[in-house]
């Protein structure tokens, strides 16, 4: 015997047979599911509707995927959580001085927002274009008295036999607005990198070196960075952070 729900006119078999779509939908594919979702609500199942949410796995990833890292550099924040679209990146709050790893998430026009992990205010927020299979980093730096964020899209290629590549990244309101970076007692690797500013990866014989951060143009030592190693084939990011001169100081992430 077929009963009949007379407020949307489909009886028990018709709703059995959509429910099954549903679930073959999910294996293999071949039903568009927003298409089936709003077949559902047309017909008021509300109880098929519990799988159709805009969130549900099958969808994250439809534009693609990029990797993202999340770094605290600066040193009066509170850990911070960093959400794309209002949907947190991060596991755990990231300190200052503290970088997750490379988290997956999906590309495209995303809302960016650095957020504090003790009251939840949103301390930046701006709007990103990352595009899939790619790999980006998110800085968070500032001072107790403003806060900012800053993008870099991170190249992971693979250094030449023998070399391994660095970028420098100027995260520190105590160094001068514009730095250069040098071996000690010797040449200059960059010149002139601007706060909130990152170099481009570049090549470097692997090896153990004693850099200095000076104010660009001059050989005033802002800032020693002794014995700091670059292993063949990885690739680094050294970033320096700070508020006072008593403060700044350098950091090192390992991207691969």
């Amino acid at each position: 015997m077929f009963y009949r729900i007379y407020g949307n006119g489909l009886d028990i078999v018709q709703a059995f047979m959509l429910y099954k779509m549903h679930i073959t939908m999910k294996t293999i594919k071949t039903v568009n599911k927003k298409t089936l979702c709003l077949a559902v609500v047309a017909l008021g199942l509300t109880g098929v509707l519990s799988s159709c949410s805009k969130h549900d796995d099958d969808d994250v990833y439809a534009s693609g995927s990029v990797d993202v890292m999340v770094v605290n550099g600066n040193e009066a924040s509170a850990p911070q959580n960093f959400y794309l679209d209002d949907a947190k990146i991060n596991g755990s709050a990231v300190a200052y001085t503290e970088a997750t790893s490379y988290v997956k998430t999906r590309s495209g026009n995303r809302k960016g927002e650095f957020r504090s992990s003790v009251t939840g205010q949103v301390n930046t927020s701006a709007t990103y274009t990352i595009q899939k299979d790619r790999h980006y980093t998110f800085y968070y730096t500032g001072n107790a008295s403003a806060s900012d964020a800053v993008m870099t899209e991170d190249d992971l290629s693979s250094p030449s036999s023998g070399k391994a590549k660095v970028r420098y990244v100027h995260l520190s309101t105590a160094a001068a607005s514009n730095v250069d970076v040098a071996v000690q007692g010797g040449a200059k690797l960059i010149s002139n990198l601007a706060y909130k500013s990152a170099t481009a990866f570049s090549e470097i014989e692997a090896g153990t070196y004693n850099l200095q951060l000076l104010a660009a143009g001059t050989a005033n030592v802002a800032l020693s960075i002794p014995n700091i190693t670059f292993q063949a084939g990885k690739i680094y990011t050294v970033y320096v952070s700070g508020a006072t001169s008593a403060t700044i100081s350098y950091h090192v992430i390992v991207n691969q």
